[in-house]
């Protein structure tokens, strides 16, 4: 029997090196015996020291590991308001940089991987659509169909027939300022062109434990949305395929993020995992938040802000939609 040949694309600036080591090392863990993992990192302003650091996997069957670097400059007048990287704009040009494969699977770099994907990639109906991804959760209440960018199955060889990396790059460059960098773009130029896939695959444990006080959405919306049948929260992030690990509260920084541990035994088998990460704790975010807004902000966020959920959860559907409305997603 032939080898599978799975492609992921990931990408990297000189700030991420440790944290896609270890969504790497997760891909690589759990693949199958007759999949081949052919990994491609595309490495914003990468130096050839930085690119030679993914030289360690070669202890991996049936896998490759390479590392493209990037000049990141093209994007230099495109302006971003929040932290994110604007590396995240390489991913316009995947389906350009890998004209091998009809298929590509993005991964986002704060991600770990739990199973072998290549029955996903290989069955998945796209079309003419040009990529598939999971549905928003922020979009539950109003029914809208956003998509979160951090996971994708790119059409690749749509994508390159319809010339769009140009095309979303030229649409990304005419938004302006705006704090997404690349998800507003997918969720509005290839709106109606997108397959949905489940939840499973682009789980977002901060958010879903965030919410468990429904001020937001309930667990029966959240299954009615996603058309799935989970019991509670928990459930839903042990059945996950894919764990994201969203907003800077990340797993390498803060020891008790939710679904940590997972993402930490994956930290411990990678390429890093002999150096000791300094994670801090909840003291930490207290003294944090001391420091920065004084009492005021303290008593906001642990007294007033939990009050303030128990209290959304109490009023009407249309009363926590409408909390939301202001709220930009991308």
């Amino acid at each position: 029997m032939g080898m599978n040949r799975l492609p992921f694309a990931l990408i990297c600036d000189k700030n991420f090196l440790m944290p896609t080591m270890v969504t790497i090392t997760s891909i690589l863990e759990n693949k199958a015996q007759d999949t081949f993992a052919d990994i491609y990192v595309f490495g914003g302003d990468f130096s050839k020291e930085d690119s030679e650091k993914f030289n360690v996997f070669g202890h991996y069957e049936n896998s490759s590991v390479t590392c493209i670097e990037k000049p990141l400059d093209k994007f230099s007048d495109i302006v971003q308001l929040s932290s994110i990287s604007p590396a995240c704009l390489l991913k316009f040009d995947i389906s350009d940089d890998l004209p091998q494969y009809d298929r590509v699977l993005y991964v986002d770099s704060d991600m770990i991987v739990k199973e072998d994907l290549w029955k996903l990639y290989s069955e998945t109906e796209l079309g003419d659509n040009y990529l598939a991804a999971v549905l928003h959760s922020a979009c539950i209440l109003d029914k809208t169909e956003r998509i979160n960018g951090g996971f994708l199955l790119l059409n690749a060889k749509k994508l390159r027939e319809d010339d769009m990396s140009t095309k979303l790059i030229a649409y990304r460059r005419s938004l302006g300022n705006r704090s997404s960098m690349d998800q507003q773009t997918f969720n509005e130029y290839c709106k109606g062109r997108i397959t949905f896939l489940s939840a499973r695959y682009n789980c977002m444990p901060f958010r879903y434990m965030a919410e468990q006080i429904p001020q937001f959405y309930t667990m029966d919306e959240f299954n009615s949305y996603y058309g799935t049948n989970y019991r509670d929260w928990k459930e839903a992030v042990k059945d996950a395929a894919v764990i994201h690990y969203i907003t800077g509260d990340k797993p390498w920084i803060y020891r008790d993020i939710y679904a940590g541990d997972e993402w930490y035994k994956y930290y411990l088998l990678s390429p890093c995992g002999k150096q000791k990460l300094d994670r801090k704790g909840k003291l930490y975010r207290f003294n944090k938040k001391l420091s920065k807004g004084g009492f005021s902000e303290v008593l906001e966020y642990y007294v007033k802000k939990p009050l303030r959920a128990v209290y959304y959860s109490m009023r009407s559907l249309e009363f926590r939609k409408d909390k939301w409305a202001g709220n930009n997603w991308g």
